[in-house]
């Protein structure tokens, strides 16, 4: 296999590429060398770097770099580009909101004249003309692994909802705060992820519970819980509850950006992946990328009030009307039909969109598997 080896195209990346690095070594055969950014400068300055990926702190909003350095960076990777020291550069954005406009404006004007790629998780609210994106969702493939698909298996068994909504929130935003506020006189049980969360006093507080137990389960012996500890870091910061799961019909879900540029994380897909019905809170373009991917809502023309060009404070109140006609035993069923189609979705259509998806990005940026070509070649007899 070394000869094999050497023909591999050589990738140089320079940041925390976290679950797309693992996706980009699962789906391709390359070379990948991990390598410090002052690293890349030094080599820049006697060879060519052919292929660079890089993360996406080199386009942090200005209030996001208090010391500077991700601007010193982007100014030089401008320079290196302007003067052609690197030959193609891949982009892996995870957090579009977190990025400057302006920054990737002025790598879509030098993309005119060389190869740049660019993998987003979500959308932005702008266009780019050179760059050649594509859009993912790493939180929707996160969610597909085998260890998630027999944890709601095991959660449908015990499922026997008791009451009808519950809404687990962080209210860092006016938009969370508003929409929490308004539903405090309902029968809506608002959950706090976050210790500090300014609603602590007036909701149940679920961290202290999950963290003790995540503490204690974290002294026992690692190698007999592998599998425990590997789907911990598959939801991120939003673990599943399952006592709320199994005594809860509905999940109202409130994303982390709702306005601007977006990306659907843990809070959209998890209750999804669980067979879990939801009301979906995020505005239009991210309601229309899950209908657009054949996620289906039981609407009962709610989603065009939440949709329309209404104030937040009319929102809430056609909110407060939809749930109370969930309580019909009809929209009930309706609410549950969906979340099963939407299951069904899930685990058996949409993990194999995303393989086409990052193929087509992969297979653009480096060319033709080495290795993949080899093993095509030898089956053809």
């Amino acid at each position: 296999m070394e000869p094999l080896k050497k023909l591999l195209p050589v990738v140089y990346y320079s940041g925390e590429l976290g679950f797309f690095g693992s996706i980009l070594s699962d789906l391709y055969f390359l070379n990948i060398r991990k390598i410090e950014w002052q690293k890349v400068i030094e080599k820049c300055k006697d060879s060519i770097v052919d292929i660079l990926v890089i993360d996406e702190e080199f386009f942090y909003k200005d209030e996001l770099d208090r010391k500077g350095k991700y601007k010193i960076q982007f100014d030089q990777l401008v320079e290196l580009l302007e003067q052609n020291r690197i030959g193609s550069l891949l982009i892996y954005n995870h957090h579009c909101m977190k990025v400057e406009k302006k920054k990737l404006q002025k790598i879509d004007e030098i993309a005119k004249n060389m190869k740049i790629s660019l993998m987003v998780c979500g959308e932005y609210d702008f266009d780019l003309k050179n760059i050649k994106v594509k859009n993912t969702d790493v939180f929707e493939i996160q969610l597909h692994h085998p260890y998630v698909k027999a944890l709601s298996m095991m959660l449908s068994k015990r499922r026997k909802p008791e009451k009808d909504f519950m809404l687990s929130v962080v209210a860092k935003d006016e938009f969370r705060k508003k929409v929490v506020d308004g539903l405090l006189d309902t029968d809506v049980s608002i959950i706090s992820n976050n210790t500090s969360d300014f609603l602590a006093k007036k909701v149940d507080d679920v961290a202290k519970v999950f963290l003790k137990k995540l503490h204690d389960f974290q002294l026992k012996d690692y190698d007999y819980n592998k599998a425990v500890h590997f789907t911990i870091e598959i939801f991120n910061n939003g673990p599943p509850n399952f006592d709320l799961y199994e005594k809860y019909l509905c999940e109202l879900v409130i994303e982390t950006s709702n306005n601007g540029p977006w990306h659907l994380t843990e809070k959209t897909y998890r209750p999804i992946a669980f067979g879990i019905p939801i009301i979906f809170l995020g505005h239009k373009p991210m309601f229309d990328h899950l209908i657009k991917n054949g996620y289906q809502f039981h609407d009962d023309n709610f989603y065009v009030h939440w949709h329309g060009n209404i104030t937040l404070e009319q929102k809430i109140v056609h909110l407060k009307s939809f749930l109370k006609s969930l309580k019909n035993n009809d929209s009930r069923k309706k609410l549950v039909d969906t979340a099963s189609h939407n299951y069904g979705l899930f685990w058996n259509n949409r993990q194999f969109n995303h393989m086409d998806t990052q193929y087509d990005c992969f297979y653009d940026f480096f060319g033709e598997d080495v290795i993949l070509k080899e093993a095509y070649s030898l089956f053809n007899f």
